[in-house]
């Protein structure tokens, strides 16, 4: 019922739908498929710690289909995933950061514990031109996650902010990156 008002009422606009933590699993995932694409007012969408695992696959397709939606939430939906079914959820997600006029500037994996499958998406990201925040805490990547990052922000012109707590990375992977791009650092005010 909530989707559907969000869908029908055209007086809405930049709407942040915080959905975390609702426990939507299978049955919420295929709700949300049969409506996201058609809702044209969510900017923010949190659907993370939401039990979603391999349902994620199909529902990243459905998501990218909306062109609204700037910041997506999907951290903590990793955890019972069996890892057969890991590689078709994250080549989605792939798919959907890597399409050439994706509007989403956002994406959260915090504390999705992907560990080395982290890889994939770190790969993606240095065809990315669209994020310009990622945070990606909580997934203990490893040294192969750092030099990938690293990479990625040489490569990547657009991301601005990354978020990588509690995971400890080569910091000279780290610094050998900003040094090659110091736009990407902050200054604070």
């Amino acid at each position: 019922a909530l989707l559907l008002g969000l869908a029908s009422n055209p007086n809405l606009k930049e709407v942040s739908l915080d959905l975390s933590c609702c426990e939507l699993r299978s049955g919420g995932s295929q709700i949300l498929e049969g409506c996201i694409a058609e809702i044209p007012n969510v900017s923010s969408l949190d659907i993370s710690d939401n039990g979603l695992d391999s349902d994620l696959s199909t529902l990243l397709v459905w998501l990218a289909k909306n062109r609204s939606i700037r910041h997506l939430s999907l951290g903590k939906n990793f955890t019972n995933i069996k890892s057969k079914n890991l590689a078709p959820v994250l080549d989605n997600l792939v798919q959907m950061i890597q399409e050439e006029d994706s509007p989403l500037t956002s994406l959260s994996l915090a504390d999705s514990r992907l560990k080395s499958d982290l890889t994939i998406v770190l790969n993606a990201l240095g065809s990315n031109s669209s994020l310009t925040r990622l945070d990606i805490s909580g997934n203990a990547m490893g040294d192969m996650g750092a030099k990938m990052l690293a990479k990625a922000l040489q490569i990547n012109t657009k991301l601005r902010n990354f978020t990588i707590r509690f995971m400890p990375i080569p910091i000279i992977d780290a610094s050998q990156a900003l040094k090659a791009n110091p736009e990407k650092t902050e200054t604070p005010c």
